[in-house]
Formats: C-alpha cells, structure tokens, sequence
C-alpha cells in the first residue's frame, strides 16, 4: 500500500490509436441500443434502471476476455465507458453504443495521473 501512496507504481502507458480500439472492444461488450424509458429521479440527478444488469452483463463479459497486457487498462477504459455511457441515459432515451465519444472518455482518462496516454 505504501508504494501506491508513495508513487512508486509505474504509470500505464497506452498510444491514443491501442486505447481506442481497447474502447471499440469494450463497446462491443454492451448491447448495440440501450432503451432508456424507466427512469429513477432522485434528489440531485436521476439514471436509467436498465443500464444496471446491462452493466453487469459488459463486466461479466468483460471477464471472459483475454486482454493480454492491456489488462489493467481496459478495467479502466470499462469503468470510463459505462460512466459515459451511464451519463448518456441520464439525458436520452435512446442510447446507441456507437455514438459515445471516445474521444471524451480518453480525454477523461487522460486526466488521471497513474495513465500516461502517447501520441500515435
């Protein structure tokens, strides 16, 4: 734990054009149309009940894949895409997988300090 709070893990390290095509995996993971009528409204915000057992289903399926060394990032990039694509059903009614921007999500992750994403 103290080399975690330290800083004396390694950054991931990831070209722009690999976490792109990790995205397009992940996506594929995540059924092609997500209806979002059963809305929950709560205090502050409010989410789509269905993206819940979808979410679920992506992680299983997530864990039937080999991702060789890109193990760890694509954990990451699963947990950005379904913040994005969670964010999505917030707003729309109608999610389509291949309209979420995977330029918004790299740029997400590229706010993080343990990921270092290069140039192509």
């Amino acid at each position: 734990m103290d080399e975690f709070l330290n800083d004396a893990f390694e950054p991931i390290k990831i070209s722009r054009s690999e976490l792109k095509r990790l995205l397009e995996r992940i996506a594929s993971l995540w059924p092609a149309t997500i209806c979002c009528t059963d809305k929950a409204y709560g205090l502050e915000s409010f989410s789509c009940r269905s993206i819940v057992p979808l979410g679920r289903t992506a992680r299983d399926n997530f864990e039937l894949v080999d991702w060789g060394v890109h193990q760890e990032i694509a954990g990451i990039a699963l947990d950005f895409m379904g913040m994005a694509i969670k964010h999505s059903a917030k707003y729309l009614t109608l999610v389509e997988i291949s309209n979420i921007d995977y330029d918004t999500i790299i740029g997400n992750m590229y706010a993080r300090d343990d990921i270092i994403i290069t140039s192509d």
